[in-house]
């Protein structure tokens, strides 16, 4: 059972999903004008990227890493599979929470994504 380069692919897709949040965030947000604006947007984006760090994180070890093993284990690894799996956990979050957790949705989406493009790609 081969599962991968695993830990650089989470690395990356925590990184790429990270820097697109940023950006949409900074491109919809009003430009800073002054040094107070703009010491608040970077100590914003730290804070963002600590906590967004530690979610994805506990996300990836309480179900990215277990899924990964099974679908390594059992099934062919195809994008198909990591999509309907991504799928399914947002659906149940969706209806466990609420509205909110569509964006928990689309950011486990995304890296799930991105994590299985990376995972066997030949370097």
């Amino acid at each position: 059972m081969d599962l991968g380069n695993w830990d650089s692919a989470i690395i990356k897709s925590l990184s790429w999903v990270a820097l697109g949040i940023i950006v949409i965030t900074s491109v919809m947000a009003s430009l800073p004008t002054t040094a107070s604006d703009i010491a608040d947007l970077f100590v914003s984006s730290l804070l963002f990227l600590g906590v967004y760090l530690l979610v994805s994180l506990v996300g990836w070890l309480c179900v990215g890493f277990p899924v990964h093993w099974v679908i390594c284990k059992y099934a062919n690894a195809s994008f198909k599979i990591y999509m309907v799996v991504s799928i399914l956990v947002s659906l149940t979050l969706y209806f466990v929470q609420s509205q909110d957790s569509v964006l928990f949705a689309l950011t486990a989406l995304s890296q799930a994504m991105i994590f299985r493009f990376y995972v066997y790609k030949k370097t």
